[in-house]
């Protein structure tokens, strides 16, 4: 089954729109009894929509699911594309993520874990630096010492290794002094007061490390989202990467988001509609009505609503959203990162990465090998700044193979990926905070109104954007809900 979304290029069919993907539900609508009042509204199925959903769903509560894509995962989900599967939002994950790993350890899915970065036998791992000041190829062991003492250095803000800033990464405010005054610093300020510390080629690896983390450049990051994903790591240098970048499912992302979802649906209590884009949300004495875009209503006790902080201003809430909500999601998230694959002609770039930072439009931060694809071609993934990619009349394929080609000189097979920038849906991809933005905005946005539940990985409290982030807050609102629906005894009545 194919949903709408995503691109791909090659040579054989040119450019198409939708890609194949298993998380495509049909039928898209089971409403067993059309009409009736739910106890709860689960808003997007997304992992902390799915995970909210299920959680209730499995504690007898009768929950409706809406979501307005064709699919389950929102900003995760996987297309096999000739035996190959390709992740298309979020892919990594840990065993030092609590709630994600929790999960696959629920479904006995340990095993399907895979090394994104296990290059070939026999070959040595290399990367290449294409930095303004020159091009080189370096061996891995280089490139890993200049990635610690580059990612140190930024990191070491108190000379503790920013453990008086983040002393409970999974807590952000357990030092809140600390944290609010670095959280107020860019990540191009920080990065100008250590960067005579650093040679040439270790300060282009923490500029394209910093862009690659946020979609952004440096000046619109705070530096403190760097110290988060370096504290939850356990303030090291090569468990940072470890913890965000290497490992990932075998069977794809969306393998994960079924067994969810099926769980949900095993339970008898789950209704659901897709391709169902919310309108406006009221709040009455007693329950809370959705009308979506078709102008059906949909009635129950509570709702958890998963939608994305760059969208939220999008549906109509009554009463209003909280002035900072509000004020939040105007201001959004900075991250507007392309995430774009390709398969590329033979192996030699298995074992490999490209690390860039040049400030020319188009150029990609980084690429690496992440896999053989069942011809015997390497797959690549790449991320660059907002903004790349961005010419409508052939979705940017063009330019995006120029970027290629700077990276490899092998043959470009395919193309493919998800403009989550301009998605209406989604409006960027992984949550990164500008300067100030998490000091002013983090709790009021993970803040309940009424009987409106706030939930996602945008504003998590440990790895925020990214997948445990996400059932992190699945979690939690599901806990919340389930709490209050006991306390009324006649809340299905």
């Amino acid at each position: 089954m194919d949903t709408k979304e995503g691109y791909h290029f090659d040579k054989e069919t040119g450019l198409t729109e939708g890609l194949p993907c298993e998380g495509v539900i049909v039928p898209s609508t089971l409403e067993p009894i059309p009409g009736q009042r739910y106890d709860a509204i689960v808003l997007g199925a997304g992992y902390a929509g799915l995970v909210a959903a299920r959680d209730l769903a499995t504690r007898g509560h009768k929950v409706l699911l809406l979501e307005a894509r064709d699919r389950i995962g929102g900003r995760t989900w996987t297309s096999v594309i000739e035996g190959y599967p390709y992740e298309m939002g979020g892919t990594w994950v840990h065993w030092g993520q609590p709630h994600v790993w929790t999960e696959l350890s629920k479904y006995d899915m340990v095993d399907q874990l895979e090394d994104s970065a296990e290059g070939l036998p026999g070959v040595q791992h290399s990367t290449s630096y294409f930095f303004e000041h020159g091009k080189r190829t370096v061996s891995l062991a280089e490139d890993v010492e200049n990635l610690k003492t580059a990612l140190t250095a930024f990191c070491d803000v108190d000379g503790e290794l920013g453990k008086t800033v983040l002393p409970i990464p999974h807590k952000p405010f357990a030092a809140a002094t600390e944290f609010t005054k670095w959280d107020q610093v860019s990540a191009a300020e920080r990065f100008d007061q250590i960067k005579d510390r650093l040679t040439l080629d270790q300060q282009g690896i923490l500029l394209s490390t910093i862009v690659t983390a946020s979609g952004a450049p440096a000046d619109q990051l705070a530096c403190t989202e760097i110290l988060r994903w370096w504290a939850l790591s356990g303030y090291d240098p090569e468990a940072y990467m470890a913890y965000v970048i290497k490992w990932k499912l075998k069977c794809g992302q969306t393998g994960l988001s079924l067994r969810i979802f099926r769980d949900a649906l095993a339970s008898g209590s789950l209704s659901y509609r897709f391709s169902t884009l919310v309108k406006r949300i009221d709040q009455s004495s007693g329950h809370v009505t959705v009308t979506t875009s078709d102008g059906s209503h949909h009635v129950a006790s509570y709702l958890v609503c998963t939608i994305p902080l760059n969208t939220l201003n999008d549906v109509v809430f009554n009463p209003p959203l909280s002035r900072n909500k509000v004020l939040a999601a105007t201001k959004g998230q900075v991250n507007l990162c392309v995430k774009a694959h390709a398969e590329v002609a033979g192996t030699d770039q298995r074992s490999w990465w490209g690390i860039a930072y040049n400030k020319r439009p188009g150029m990609m931060a980084g690429a690496f090998g992440d896999g053989l694809t069942p011809a015997g071609n390497t797959h690549l993934v790449s991320f660059s700044l907002n903004g790349a990619f961005q010419k409508t009349a052939d979705r940017g394929f063009a330019e995006m193979k120029t970027a290629y080609e700077e990276f490899t000189s092998a043959e470009i097979k395919r193309l493919l990926y998800h403009p989550w920038a301009q998605d209406p849906l989604s409006k960027g991809t992984w949550a990164m905070y500008g300067p100030g933005f998490a000091t002013r905005f983090k709790r009021d946005l993970q803040a309940s109104q009424g009987r409106v539940h706030f939930a996602s990985a945008d504003w998590a409290d440990g790895w925020h954007g990214f997948i445990d982030g996400a059932i992190e807050q699945g979690i939690r609102a599901a806990t919340k809900v389930s709490t209050e629906l006991q306390k009324v005894p006649s809340a299905r009545l």
